[in-house]
């Protein structure tokens, strides 16, 4: 027997066997199996995950992706929104040394960009402590910015304690709101901007509502009404018809006039409370009696919060340069007299302002609003520092095609310049202007202000019925002014003093009217030159230029008294800036 024939019995088997155990192995290796249905991972987990990834790939940037706008950034403490909307909020983690929280500010749209978002849905701003080496994000889906919210009278009031009422909502469904003053201050200014159609009357009209509302109660418990407006429009009140006839306005002014009237009036009215609150005796909180009172307050001074609404205000300043200038001094001087001036035109830019960069300051200072504009750079204009959103780029419609008004970025006590809102809605404008109070000026404004407050309605009636009540009322203020100078140089050749009657700081114009409805420039100037002379002194051109404010520009002033002074003409240039008459006045 050879010895295949002894062992093959014994190898077949052994072959076999060790075969399908190879295959087995082979088979539980590379075998397709079925796939283990595992319970997928809780939502919160997939929203962290998709941020993260987003953040990482187009934000941060990878080597993969390259470079992105946030270079080397990170996401801490990623979370759901706690505000009720969908989306999430995290800290982002800035690269010390190389990147500040302004960094990431300006990065805003590109970051809304990367989560393929519409405008407004990403916001970027300091942290509650703010470390600059980080950043507070929010990722917003489906904005509240979308929904219109409406003004509800009832609970949306100026509070008297803060000064400040909400007037809209921010992305992430956060109240917006705006002070009219500071407690233990005083009032606050405010500079408003947008273009045709962006939403920037139906504000307006929301401040006027929310003005027309407010109270306050007095020393002797009695509620009185808190704000006083003064509303001009520059568009011949086209912009304000439902207010048109309110008669809770102090001052309707539609014409270049009247607007001049009423903002000289402001400002007069400013300097008499100046003198009545520097008289004024008051308890402070520790119960001692006190003299002079620093700052206003509505309880303590029994004075309302004065408001000068002017609306489309580049046409009125184009009419008489001299706005500007007045707006200045009030905007820098009533705060403490419990006087604002409210300024609304289709961009902040100085032009629009007469070229005045400091009233824009001076506003801007106090609340800024800017609706969508043609030019980015005017968002940077209107805001101190430049720190804003872009409203260049506030859309006209939302993603699902509906009218996209009162969306804006602002500046006020929330300190959120980067965080788009939208403003309420007043849904009846018209009614919430005939439901205003109506009650008189306060003796100290009507005493400041003079005749021509207290005549507006009588002027305005005058106007609805198709009169023009502006020659006769020029007519009658030169009238009155040639009366008290006739009667002052009177009583100065008699040798007596000048009559308690003549007015201290007597009206302009005691000339006769032009064609134009103005006195002539030229007798003005005459008057006050005769003015200083009586006073045994020059008159300077700053005098005669205030003597002529209300009716010429400074430099049709200028022109004038360049012409006056020439050879034979009726004045002799002392020196520069001071004239006298070339003969003594009759």
């Amino acid at each position: 027997m050879s010895i295949w024939q002894a062992v093959h019995p014994i190898l077949d088997p052994a072959l076999v066997v060790g075969g399908a155990a190879l295959s087995v192995s082979w088979w539980a290796r590379h075998a397709i199996r079925r796939p283990v249905e595992l319970p997928p991972p809780p939502i919160t987990e997939l929203a962290e995950t998709w941020l993260e990834h987003v953040w990482r790939t187009r934000v941060a940037g990878d080597e993969e992706n390259g470079r992105g706008c946030l270079p080397g950034t990170t996401l801490e403490d990623v979370r759901e929104l706690t505000t009720g909307l969908s989306g999430w909020e995290a800290t982002i983690r800035l690269r010390p040394g190389r990147q500040t929280t302004r960094d990431a500010e300006t990065a805003a749209d590109m970051v809304c960009s990367a989560f393929e978002l519409p405008a407004g849905s990403v916001i970027i701003e300091p942290t509650a402590d703010r470390n600059q080496s980080m950043a507070r994000l929010q990722v917003i889906q489906g904005s509240p910015l979308y929904d219109v919210r409406v003004w509800d009278p009832a609970t949306m009031r100026l509070d008297v304690a803060s000064g400040c009422a909400r007037v809209g909502t921010f992305a992430d469904g956060f109240p917006a709101h705006l002070r009219w003053f500071e407690p233990g201050s005083g009032a606050t200014n405010l500079l408003v901007a947008g273009a045709p159609g962006s939403g920037k009357s139906q504000f307006m009209s929301l401040l006027l509502g929310i003005s027309a509302r407010a109270t306050f109660t007095d020393r002797d418990g009695v509620t009185r009404p808190l704000v006083d407006t003064y509303l001009g429009c520059g568009q011949e009140g086209q912009s304000f018809p439902d207010w048109a006839r309110s008669r809770h306005l102090r001052w309707m002014a539609t014409t270049p006039q009247e607007i001049t009237w009423m903002v000289h009036a402001f400002r007069e009215m400013m300097i008499a409370r100046s003198q009545y609150l520097t008289r004024l005796e008051w308890t402070d909180g520790q119960g001692r009696v006190r003299h002079g009172m620093p700052h206003w307050d509505p309880v303590a001074s029994g004075l309302p919060l004065a408001q000068l609404v002017l609306d489309e205000a580049a046409a009125a300043i184009a009419t008489n340069p001299d706005l500007a200038g007045w707006l200045l001094d009030i905007a820098r001087r009533g705060r403490k007299n419990g006087m604002r001036v409210v300024l609304a035109s289709q961009s902040p830019s100085a032009d629009e302002l007469g070229g005045n960069t400091n009233l824009r300051a001076m506003l801007s200072a106090g609340g800024v609003v800017v609706f969508r504009v043609g030019d980015g750079n005017h968002g940077s204009m209107a805001f101190p520092g430049g720190e804003c959103g872009n409203p260049a780029e506030i859309p006209q419609v939302t993603p699902d095609g509906r009218p996209f008004q009162g969306a804006a970025f602002t500046v006020g006590p929330d300190a959120r310049p980067r965080a788009m809102m939208r403003t309420l809605k007043i849904t009846d404008p018209f009614g919430e202007a005939q439901a205003a109070p109506v009650t008189d000026p306060d003796p100290v404004d009507a005493a400041g202000a003079g005749r021509l407050l207290l005549e507006f309605w009588t002027r305005q009636e005058a106007r609805w019925r198709g009169e023009n009540p502006e020659p006769a009322e020029l007519a009658r203020m030169a009238k009155e002014h040639a009366d008290a100078q006739r009667a002052a140089l009177d009583a100065v050749v008699g040798g007596g003093d000048t009559p308690d009657s003549a007015p201290a700081r007597p009206a302009p114009g005691s000339s006769p009217v032009g064609p134009d409805d103005r006195p002539a420039i030229r007798a003005l100037i005459l008057d006050a030159v005769s003015a200083a002379a009586r006073d045994d002194r020059d008159a300077t051109t700053a005098e005669i230029k205030k003597a002529c404010a209300a009716w010429w520009s400074a430099r049709s002033v200028s022109n004038e008294l360049a012409d006056m002074s020439r050879d034979g003409g009726p004045l002799v240039k002392v020196r520069k800036g001071v004239y006298r008459r070339a003969t003594s006045p009759a």
